[in-house]
């Protein structure tokens, strides 16, 4: 008889392959853009808002007509101390970003490249 014990490792690694392939990315595209700032870790970050913008510069309200390696996306940031910042990411990392979240940022200059959300408190 055939045992699906290998599922939940394999999603577990599918998983783990995506989100390392996300923090790669977006660290990689970071060291090209933002390359002279350091990365910095900041706790308690809560996520304003989350923009697309095709290569014009125009807001994308339907994301499933564009290539997704053809748009821009921006995360309005607002940190601890009170100060805002908009970041530009990846599309993985955007992905698992959603307005209101609290989490540690870690962005290098104005490149967001990881956002780690807090987990609820139960």
């Amino acid at each position: 008889m055939l045992t699906y014990s290998w599922v939940p490792v394999g999603i577990c690694s599918v998983g783990a392959i995506l989100a390392l392939s996300g923090l790669y990315s977006g660290f990689k595209t970071a060291r090209a853009w933002d390359s002279d700032e350091p990365v910095i870790d900041s706790k308690n970050a809560t996520i304003v808002s989350c923009t697309m913008m095709d290569k014009r510069g125009e807001l994308v309200a339907e994301p499933q007509l564009y290539d997704p390696e053809r748009l821009l996306y921006y995360v309005q940031v607002q940190f601890a101390d009170g100060s805002e910042h908009e970041l530009r990411t990846v599309s993985e990392i955007f992905a698992g970003i959603v307005e209101g979240q609290r989490g540690v940022v870690s962005y290098q200059g104005k490149w967001l490249g990881k956002f780690v959300p807090n987990r609820p408190s139960s």
